[in-house]
């Protein structure tokens, strides 16, 4: 089913998908299957990377890189634990470092927008995201374990946080290029 929905969202224009299968020695005598899903897309320009491994870390990466025309600020994402938030005051999912309080605001709309603040509070994903300035574009990795029941819930989702983040980067902040929201 994880196959199937990367190759349906492949179809959209400038998207490729790719599978590597392969076998590691895991216990002695035994071999280890491990299957790489690897997801590229452009969005407004943005050249977008979604990889799923699965077999033996189990996890998620997304990644893209944005050049905007002013300072884009940094932030950290982190994840509240299931346990920690029954019995805290504050029952809040996400735990959100930033100095720019507009971008956290826009990054907690974009969150329940698409559904990944519900996805957090159903299952265990649990997505650990930064945003930085690395030399001349600022950087999105976000990293996941999926170490949950219905693992392709989280596809789309997460890449239309991604797109929306991008569009809202294009909107506030412009884009070296000049090159604008594209609809799909």
């Amino acid at each position: 089913m994880l196959e199937a929905l990367f190759r349906e969202i492949a179809q959209r224009p400038a998207a490729t998908y790719q599978r590597q299968r392969q076998q590691v020695m895991g216990t002695p005598g035994a071999q280890l299957p491990i299957t790489v899903h690897h997801l590229s897309l452009a969005h407004c320009g943005v050249q977008l990377t979604l990889q799923y491994e699965l077999g033996n870390h189990n996890l998620a990466e997304v990644r893209f890189t944005y050049q905007g025309q002013r300072a884009i600020p940094a932030f950290e994402l982190d994840t509240r634990e299931p346990l920690a938030r029954l019995f805290r005051f504050n029952k809040a999912v996400w735990i959100i470092n930033c100095r720019d309080g507009r971008f956290e605001r826009e990054l907690r709309r974009l969150l329940e927008a698409h559904r990944l603040t519900r996805l957090a509070e159903d299952t265990l994903f649990n997505p650990l995201m930064k945003g930085k300035e690395n030399a001349a574009e600022w950087e999105l990795y976000t990293r996941y374990h999926l170490a949950f029941a219905d693992k392709e819930k989280s596809v789309l989702p997460i890449l239309d946080f991604h797109c929306g983040l991008i569009d809202y980067l294009y909107q506030e902040y412009g884009l070296a290029t000049e090159r604008g929201p594209v609809e799909e």
